[in-house]
């Protein structure tokens, strides 16, 4: 079964689709899109709400991507990590055509930067006693 995919922005325009009522029912029930149908005919308009992402209902998929750019919801999360200083430039994260592939080049760069001071190659044995438990516990000592 292929399925068929429909784009809509958070807020944005509704767009007309002919949809089989069980689906058209379905993807209202998922409170993800505002379906009406159009009484006499096949077709349902669907209302993108306040929510980004996407529900696959029988064979129809709808994806609904945010109002803003990718790039510019990419900084909000960087931002609130507390990770991006207010002066950064923009986040360099080319077309993305979904949000995954932004995501994953966003943890690539991460991981970029974490590694160029070297992966940890290891840890210093300390032994002591301690009211709070760090590393391990060594049970045969006990």
């Amino acid at each position: 079964m292929t399925m068929r995919r429909i784009d809509l922005r958070e807020n944005g325009q509704p767009e007309t689709v002919a949809l089989d009522d069980a689906v058209g029912l379905a993807l209202v029930s998922t409170g993800f899109v505002d379906a009406r149908h159009l009484p006499g005919t096949r077709l349902w308009e669907l209302r993108p709400l306040c929510k980004v992402g996407a529900v696959a209902v029988g064979d129809v998929e709808v994806h609904v991507a945010p109002k803003v750019p990718i790039d510019r919801v990419v900084f909000l999360l960087e931002y609130s990590l507390g990770s991006v200083g207010w002066n950064d430039p923009l986040v360099h994260v080319g077309v993305a055509p979904d949000l995954l592939i932004a995501v994953v080049e966003v943890f690539e760069r991460a991981a970029s930067r974490a590694l160029q001071q070297g992966v940890l190659q290891g840890y210093r044995t300390v032994e002591e006693t301690a009211t709070v438990v760090r590393g391990r516990v060594l049970h045969a000592e006990q």
